[in-house]
């Protein structure tokens, strides 16, 4: 009798589109592979090699940094130095001075969460997907609304009769430039955010015009620096982009939420290779 097993690939066709499952084969492979790009050096402790590929990545450093290639004298300085820094950094592993530093374990781990994260640049997400991104992170991407107007400031303490003398006069044609006290507030704003707008007025005073109507002059509206009459000029609603608008961005950050998702998947996988024993005082 066969021991071999049919497995049903129809069935097994919605978890294999799963990005996740993309991410963790994807990381894995790059794991399996930089294990194999990075072997475990052999034992020979007093033998330093310099190849012809660390004095190629030396000398772009050196590029990059003077904006030109080193001379020979240069060459043969950078060069002693990174022996020196091999030197010093085997005699220090040596001795063990690696061994419990913050530093050194800070920079190994953030070594292998980009390690474990890369993965995640390989898959390219496809529209229906950044779309149902864009649908569960609506207000990340929501563009303001913004409103344009005209506004007449009073001072910081009009009365009623005058809110009213100067909104009757306003709304029968007088020029608003001849009304109203000095101030060095504009007289009138183009399409701006309510933040621009808060910015300039002070707190809630965009959310104060939202409720006025549009064409009319009204008020009194208050804002940090007293009383205003306002006219709302134009108006346009807060809404959610089209995907075009925003695609970099949301495949930025839609790659960024699967890294982190494939970086502790694979971190999982790791764990469990580990026996893990916590000791507390007490306990």
């Amino acid at each position: 009798m066969s021991n071999i097993k049919t497995v049903d690939t129809d069935n097994m066709g919605p978890i294999l589109r799963e990005p996740l499952v993309h991410f963790v084969v994807i990381g894995a492979l790059l794991f399996a592979a930089f294990g194999y790009l990075n072997p475990e050096p052999a034992e020979v402790p007093n033998k330093i090699v310099v190849t012809t590929s660390d004095i190629e990545v030396l000398e772009q450093a050196f590029q990059s940094n003077w904006r030109r290639p080193p001379n020979d004298a240069e060459r043969a300085a950078i060069i002693d130095a990174h022996v020196r820094q091999e030197v010093l950094v085997r005699e220090a592993e040596g001795l063990g001075l690696d061994r419990n530093d913050a530093i050194i374990r800070q920079r190994l781990q953030q070594k292998m969460d980009f390690l474990l994260s890369s993965g995640a640049n390989a898959v390219v997400p496809t529209d229906e997907e950044l779309e149902t991104f864009l649908n569960e992170n609506s207000d990340r991407y929501l563009v303001s609304g913004k409103m344009a107007f005209e506004q007449v400031y009073l001072g910081q303490r009009a009365t009623a009769d005058i809110v009213t003398a100067t909104l009757t006069s306003l709304n029968a044609g007088t020029d608003r430039n001849t009304i109203g006290e000095r101030t060095l507030l504009p007289g009138e704003v183009p399409l701006s955010t309510d933040v621009a707008i808060d910015g300039t007025f002070g707190t809630s005073f965009a959310a104060t015009l939202a409720g006025q109507p549009i064409g009319t002059w009204t008020g009194p509206v208050q804002s940090g620096y007293g009383i205003h009459v306002v006219r709302v000029i134009e108006q346009t609603p807060a809404r959610q982009p089209a995907l075009a608008e925003v695609r970099d961005m949301l495949e930025s950050e839609w790659r960024a939420e699967r890294a982190e998702e494939l970086s502790d998947a694979i971190y999982e996988d790791l764990r469990e290779r580990y026996t893990i024993e916590i000791q507390m005082s007490g306990t």
